[in-house]
């Protein structure tokens, strides 16, 4: 019995080690992340970029410690690693880079994808206030094709946590930004029927 316990409890103690690395590890690639966003909707990607290369730098030490037991640990880091850099590669007019690209667990990747919809959305509305109807266009097409690519996610809750929650949620952003979009184009065009060059007023 002794030597079955003694067994368990350093088996016990290494994952609780591996947690509480991945945990403290994790917070300063959350707030990294969280910067960057940030940093992107203020019209600077390059320091963006900057933010996620030092995430990616702290993202790949802890794949390394993670164990079967505590991979779950770094779902939330790597989904906001995810959010962070879809948003800011469809800034630059790239393609949201692929999983393997990321390094990223599957259900990190689908997760980071479904919140990235939310970031459009804002970023959407700061292209409309600054009199850029036609980025904002765009963007909501990007938003369209997302969403549309990550329907069939929901179906997956059960082994794929929050996803129809995440989801319902990118539906309601989807409707409510189509909304925006719709009654934008008629006011373009309303001022254009009635000669007047559209602006953002």
């Amino acid at each position: 019995m002794e030597i079955s316990l003694e067994d368990i409890y350093g088996t016990l103690e290494s994952i609780q080690e591996s947690r509480d690395r991945i945990l403290t590890g994790s917070r300063r690639i959350i707030s990294l992340c969280s910067r960057s966003i940030i940093l992107v909707h203020r019209g600077r990607p390059e320091q963006a970029a900057g933010l996620l290369d030092e995430a990616r730098s702290l993202l790949e030490p802890l794949r390394k410690v993670a164990v079967p037991r505590t991979a779950q640990y770094l779902v939330t880091a790597e989904q906001e690693y995810v959010e962070a850099s879809s948003l800011l590669g469809l800034v630059r007019d790239d393609a949201v880079p692929a999983r393997d690209e990321l390094g990223v667990m599957p259900e990190s990747y689908v997760l980071g994808l479904l919140d990235t919809v939310g970031e459009l959305k804002r970023l959407m509305l700061d292209q409309i206030r600054s009199g850029d109807p036609d980025s904002a266009y765009r963007t909501f097409e990007r938003m369209d094709q997302l969403y549309l690519a990550l329907y069939p996610s929901s179906m997956y809750d059960k082994v794929l946590k929050e996803s129809r929650r995440k989801m319902d949620v990118c539906r309601m952003i989807l409707e409510d930004s189509r909304s925006i979009i719709t009654e934008e184009r008629r006011r373009q065009e309303l001022v254009r029927a009635m000669g007047f060059e559209p602006t953002n007023s």
